[in-house]
């Protein structure tokens, strides 16, 4: 590039002899230099100076130098020449340094910009996994419900049979298995109801309420366990002076939790004290054990999901670990906070539950309320449910009442009988086969008209989109399997 250069501003100057002589002999070479540098950078520019001043020096000026010193006005356009020579190399240099500064910041700009769209697209394609992951998951969770609770189910309503046929009274071995079926369904309905807190499922009912009664139905729901292990349990909570703007029944779920991670943490013959007091404007609760105790590695992490302290085989408590972590989201929902503390492994627990309290005088007078009807006039119920086990022990439980019942085990069958029996009331299950119990409905009120039945869905179907899609579907009441005998003959009963 240099020489090329060199050469192209030595010809143009050649060729501008015959106009100008040899006057301004480096015009032609200033060009040259700026593009040998433009093109070539700094050390090409100065070759160009120095091979075109050389070359201009040999053929321009050297005729007109005396024999002895010579022209001391071509000397100094030379050595301007140099220096300006010098100067345009340079100033094309930095240029081009300059213009490769700005590419490679404009490269690392569309790098770093591609970069982040190849991020987003990874968080998003993350994201859409994720959620589709968590669909899965909700998807099988209510599955598993929905199978868990099915077999549970028949054995709940044979176990009411029993007492029914038995004067009210449950054998040893009845005793057994109604507290195994109790605790599974526990299990089941914390999981499921973990996972609607953690995608904003759960809606609370809350209203005005004292503390204490809570407390109560709470160890009520606990004393199989505690009993059981023969614990020693001590209650201070003072009946009136701790109210509270919550939803009792889950409250109640979260006393629950405590009481029997209490119980099963600790060695029989332990103690379980519970406690509460208003300090300022929070009611503060705590629930206290002689139990394990927890480690600080533990306690740092003992509200996250499937979180359990090292049991060894012999102690092993068992659940899944997640009660705690329902308990924290339960209290959250409340505006309140829960926390551990433990003076170390073998020492014992305390959980300390803290909730916004409420003026007592907010809290509704309560009316004694009119004594129920002694009877109940008699139903035609149609049961339709698939398991041949859970609609023909249900349809004994609700003939012990003196109440005429048919049964289906799909909904076909279940159509058939419509005209022939004239239900009062269906009880559906809603995974039925052929058509599910969402269509059976429909087409029970299609059929039927103002004549149709009371439509109440027993099934192991139990979550908040399942119980709107019962009410959208028609159905009265939605009852999770395995559900007690008051709880489905209050539904039959109400509005009647």
């Amino acid at each position: 590039m240099a020489l090329l250069s060199a050469g192209l501003g030595l010809g143009a100057r050649a060729l501008l002899t015959p106009v100008v002589g040899n006057a301004v002999p480096f015009i032609t070479m200033f060009p040259a230099v700026v593009l040998s540098g433009w093109y070539g950078g700094f050390r090409a520019g100065m070759l160009t100076t120095l091979v075109g001043g050389s070359s201009v020096a040999w053929f321009f000026l050297r005729y007109d130098y005396p024999s002895v010193g010579g022209s001391v006005e071509k000397v100094t356009s030379l050595v301007v020449f140099l220096l300006m020579g010098l100067l345009i190399s340079w100033l094309t240099n930095e240029r081009n340094v300059a213009i490769a500064h700005l590419r490679e910041a404009h490269e690392k700009e569309r790098m770093a910009r591609q970069r982040a769209e190849e991020s987003k697209a990874r968080e998003e394609a993350l994201r859409s996994q994720a959620e589709a992951a968590n669909l899965a998951k909700d998807g099988f969770l209510a599955m598993l419900g929905h199978e868990l609770r099915n077999p549970l189910a028949p054995m709940v309503t044979a176990l009411e049979l029993i007492r029914m046929r038995s004067g009210g009274e449950l054998g040893r071995p009845e005793q057994v298995i109604q507290r195994q079926v109790h605790h599974l369904g526990r299990m089941v309905d914390d999981l499921l109801d973990v996972s609607r807190v953690a995608r904003g499922l759960i809606s609370l009912s809350k209203r005005p309420t004292e503390l204490e009664p809570i407390i109560t139905r709470a160890l009520e729901m606990a004393s199989p366990l505690l009993e059981k292990r023969r614990h020693h349990v001590t209650v201070n909570v003072p009946k009136t002076g701790l109210a509270l703007y919550a939803d009792p029944d889950r409250l109640a779920q979260v006393f629950a939790n405590l009481f029997t991670n209490a119980a099963k943490y600790t060695d029989p013959g332990g103690t379980v004290e519970v406690s509460a007091e208003r300090r300022d404007g929070t009611i503060v609760a705590t629930v206290h054990d002689t139990g394990v105790g927890m480690s600080p590695e533990l306690l740092a992490r003992v509200f996250e999901p499937f979180v359990q302290g090292a049991q060894s085989m012999e102690r092993s408590a068992g659940g899944l670990g997640i009660g705690l972590t329902l308990v924290k989201s339960l209290v959250s929902l409340h505006g309140g906070e829960v926390a551990a503390r433990s003076e170390g492994v073998g020492r014992g627990s305390t959980i300390e539950v803290r909730l916004p309290a409420l003026d007592r005088a907010s809290l509704p007078v309560v009316e004694e309320a009119s004594a129920p009807a002694s009877a109940f006039p008699a139903h035609r119920v149609l049961v339709v449910d698939d398991n041949e086990d859970a609609a023909t022990l249900l349809a004994d439980v609700i003939r012990a009442q003196g109440w005429p019942v048919a049964v289906a085990y799909d909904g076909p069958q279940a159509l058939s009988l419509l005209e022939s029996f004239a239900p009062d009331i269906a009880v559906l299950d809603i995974g039925l086969p052929v058509m599910d119990g969402y269509e059976l409905a429909t087409r029970i009120r299609e059929r039927l008209g103002a004549r149709a039945p009371r439509l109440l869905a027993v099934t192991g179907y139990g979550q908040e989109e399942d119980r709107k899609h019962a009410s959208e579907a028609g159905f009265a009441h939605h009852l999770v399997k395995p559900v007690s005998t008051d709880a489905l003959l209050a539904a039959m009963n109400e509005g009647r």
